[in-house]
């Protein structure tokens, strides 16, 4: 749960368990309020999702998938942050000793964790690129694919497919579809 979005409203759905007398087993369901927008038995959703994730990596070019050219200096980057955190420690002391007031230190602080929120933002999205790499060093990125615990897929599933359950169309039955 929490990696699939609602088809409806894009928030995250939820897995839940269904009583027996409506089918029993585990479903995905939007995190609305109330019912949700989308409910679907858990089982062939992940179904479909594998199949839909081994086809994509049987692709001649999904190897293009584990690569990821950046220019990005990612020491630049850290270094950005160990400094914003300096400052911000700098900050706390002069509060500290009264050298500057409450609002210079709330605007200070304000600037200070944006620019640290850019900075991890921008190093996440630039480290995340390396999780697919292992899939490509195996005899096949299907059998790598395989042999992972539900953990690891887990971990990188969002950096291969964007999962989101749609509604049941006008008129459709449920027990007909997943």
């Amino acid at each position: 749960s929490g990696i699939a979005l609602c088809g409806v409203c894009n928030g995250p759905v939820r897995t839940a368990t269904v009583a027996a007398v409506n089918g029993g087993g585990r479903t995905y369901r939007c995190r609305s309020t109330g019912e949700g927008h989308v409910t679907r038995k858990q089982e062939p959703v992940d179904e479909y999702v594998e199949a839909v994730i081994l086809r994509r990596l049987a692709r001649p070019d999904a190897a293009r998938l584990a690569r990821r050219e950046t220019t990005v200096d990612l020491w630049a980057l850290h270094v950005r942050g160990e400094t914003l955190r300096a400052k911000q420690a700098q900050t706390d002391r002069m509060f500290a000793d009264g050298e500057i007031d409450r609002p210079q230190l709330l605007s200070i602080t304000a600037t200070i964790r944006a620019g640290l929120a850019a900075v991890t933002a921008e190093l996440a999205a630039n480290l995340t690129a390396n999780t697919l790499g292992p899939l490509f060093q195996g005899p096949s990125p299907a059998e790598t694919w395989a042999s992972w615990p539900v953990s690891r897929k887990r971990q990188v599933l969002p950096q291969l497919v964007t999962v989101r359950i749609l509604p049941f169309p006008p008129g459709a039955r449920g027990s007909r579809m997943f």
